[in-house]
């Protein structure tokens, strides 16, 4: 049973509507119901139903298939970290993966890296696999409160991303409720790269 099957169940267990759990995330009771139909809500979203029913449940930690290695199918694995080394395969097309990751959910995107880091624990915890499919139009439009990775010339890091306070800014907010790891905001000019994080996985190897 996934999140969203999940959902329906409290939801019928409890005697809710849509209406009654589209208030708790300030939508309304038909929007709910679309997003539920579709799987489509943001990780924001998913905190807020999940502190509403005390579930204990993390979608993007949620095996959904078994993911295997393979020598030529699904995403490319390269054994880099994110935050340390992500320019080499992003520059170096020389630069060959460690194997393949075939994990349906995420096979579409267009590699795995490693994750160090505790600024988005517990959803995405120190030492776990991510898998990156790069946005190319995301300066035209990108869809707040999803998780995403951030190239500049001077770091990387991964942060839910929502609007700035300001024109041309960006607010980068981590998960850990931490008292070091605080919300920022990142001119848009400085961004060189947005990556869409589809997942994380806990090392299997």
């Amino acid at each position: 049973m996934d999140f969203y099957d999940k959902i329906l169940v409290e939801k019928k267990k409890r005697g809710l509507n849509n209406k009654d759990l589209g208030d708790v995330l300030g939508m309304n009771g038909e929007a709910f119901r679309m997003a539920v139909k579709r799987r489509s809500l943001n990780v924001l979203q998913v905190k807020e139903i999940e502190k509403f029913f005390d579930l204990e449940q993390n979608i993007l930690n949620e095996p959904i298939s078994q993911p295997y290695i393979s020598k030529n199918k699904g995403v490319p694995y390269y054994d880099i970290d994110f935050i340390g080394g992500f320019d080499v395969i992003d520059n170096d097309q020389s630069i060959n993966p460690s194997f393949f990751i075939n994990f349906s959910p995420f096979n579409d995107a267009d590699y795995y890296v490693n994750v160090t880091g505790k600024s988005m624990s517990p959803l995405i915890s120190h030492g776990d696999i991510i898998a990156l499919k790069k946005i190319s139009n995301w300066r035209d439009f990108i869809l707040y409160g999803e998780i995403y990775a951030i190239v500049t010339d001077e770091f990387r890091t991964i942060k839910i991303v929502t609007k700035g306070s300001k024109d041309g800014f960006l607010k980068l907010i981590p998960f850990s409720n931490e008292p070091e790891f605080v919300e920022q905001e990142i001119p848009i000019k400085i961004i060189n790269h947005v990556f869409a994080v589809k997942g994380s996985i806990k090392k299997f190897f």
